[in-house]
């Protein structure tokens, strides 16, 4: 794959399984105020090994759509990645797993370029955010130095919204 951003030190990985939508949450982070630092946005298409035929070819359905759109949504401090299709054996699979694949990819680019305080957020493949995103993240964390950990507000949209 492709190395790392120079100067990288924000993931967001989203893991993904059956998210016909996750595009409009790529849209949405691409739409945000960029951040003084870099950031990768790691898609995780994921599934479990007994998938249903339909489900098999919806995830590679949304694995090529979602890897074409960040083909198109480059720039030189944000990144889009989509990991190959990881299928998990039944009894592993969900979203712990998916999202634990994501984070150790975000880890290892981290290593890659020695960044320590790299910071790995998790966004679900649903989700749409604030343009502030990045950038109200970033002001909380200048504004508070010492800080390991954050717990982002949200809240789930109503059905078919």
């Amino acid at each position: 794959g492709e190395p790392p951003l120079p100067g990288l030190h924000c993931a967001v990985v989203i893991p993904a399984y059956r998210e016909p939508h996750v595009i409009r949450t790529l849209e949405c982070l691409y739409a945000c105020a960029r951040p003084a630092f870099h950031v990768e946005v790691i898609v995780g298409p994921n599934r479990p090994a007994s998938a249903d035929p339909e489900t098999i070819e919806q995830s590679r359905e949304m694995t090529a759509a979602a890897s074409t759109w960040a083909d198109g949504h480059q720039d030189p401090s944000f990144r889009f990645l989509v990991m190959p299709e990881q299928v998990f054996p039944d009894r592993d699979a969900g979203v712990g797993l998916a999202r634990k694949t994501g984070m150790d990819q975000a880890l290892a680019r981290f290593n890659t370029l020695d960044v320590a305080g790299g910071m790995i957020l998790c966004l679900d493949a649903d989700c749409l955010c604030d343009p502030a995103y990045f950038t109200a993240l970033e002001a909380t964390l200048s504004a508070y130095p010492r800080t390991r950990g954050v717990n982002i507000r949200f809240e789930h949209r109503p059905a078919g919204r």
